[in-house]
């Protein structure tokens, strides 16, 4: 499915890797995009980057999941050289439990094979002043003891991603989920330098970066300036009461969105998360009021 970079003056897309979504963008989305996937913890928001992640890494295995559940794509949509996912707080084999919970064996194996995973878990778990034992159980860190090279050995394994290669696909699992090593030795604002930098980069690579967020994590100051980074930002929330609640996305900041739908300002949309058909399996507008 590779094509040149630039098909009958068409400019090249990378699907995003939600089918329902992707057809909304004629493709997917031109590489040096960035998006924020973002919302309260349980909203979708994981969903809908595992799916995505399942999907590409299934194309990159060949295993027939992307022609079929794509049908045909328009000609300049090309493969993404790597899929990267970088999990902050998740275990690899967490993870891969996620997944597997997430997708069919048969999907959920070919596509974890295809995807390289980076999970900063065990940096994370030795920063505080209770760490995991070297014979199990835990050890005590005083506080006067912890300096700030702990914590400088989370972002030396973040440089992984900071040299993104051309055209890849990158998913990060979570930004906020830096929020205590940030409030422990940076200020609350550096968070939005993180994202900032990363979307630099990105775009300088021609990459695609899809990142998650945690609205629980973070106030609305800090959203905002974690939000002003991406080019695109998806809301993923709850829409109505009680029994009648489902999970919704909005989204709130996406110009390439916009422009290839005609749709002005912010749209909802219902999301349907359906084991069989690989997480999110339909993106439908919310009817008025």
């Amino acid at each position: 499915m590779d094509q040149p970079s630039d098909v009958n003056n068409q400019r090249p897309k990378i699907p995003i890797g939600i089918p329902s979504f992707d057809n909304r963008l004629k493709g997917g989305i031109r590489p040096g995009t960035s998006i924020l996937a973002i919302g309260p913890t349980g909203a979708g928001y994981h969903e809908f980057l595992r799916s995505a992640a399942v999907m590409h890494g299934n194309w990159q295995a060949e295993s027939g999941l992307f022609e079929i559940t794509y049908d045909e794509v328009p000609e300049a949509v090309r493969q993404p050289s790597e899929v990267r996912y970088i999990t902050v707080n998740d275990s690899e084999n967490t993870l891969r439990r996620h997944i597997h919970d997430l997708a069919d064996d048969e999907f959920a194996y070919p596509a974890l094979e295809h995807i390289n995973v980076l999970s900063l878990a065990e940096e994370m778990a030795n920063l505080g002043p209770i760490k995991p034992g070297t014979g199990g159980g835990f050890e005590y860190r005083p506080r006067s003891d912890q300096s700030t090279e702990y914590y400088e050995q989370v972002f030396r394994r973040f440089d992984d991603l900071i040299e993104a290669k051309p055209g890849e696909m990158i998913f990060i699992d979570s930004l906020t989920d830096f929020v205590p090593l940030i409030w422990k030795f940076f200020e609350p604002g550096d968070l939005y330098f993180i994202a900032q930098t990363l979307c630099y980069m990105v775009a300088k690579s021609d990459s695609i970066l899809i990142a998650a967020g945690d609205t629980n994590l973070i106030n609305q100051q800090r959203q905002g300036l974690l939000e002003r980074s991406f080019e695109g930002v998806l809301d993923f929330g709850w829409f109505g009461e009680g029994l009648q609640q489902r999970r919704t996305l909005t989204v709130s900041k996406f110009p390439e969105f916009w422009r290839e739908t005609d749709t002005k300002g912010r749209v909802n949309f219902d999301l349907e998360i359906d084991r069989d058909r690989f997480g999110i399996s339909e993106i439908e507008k919310i009817p008025p009021k």
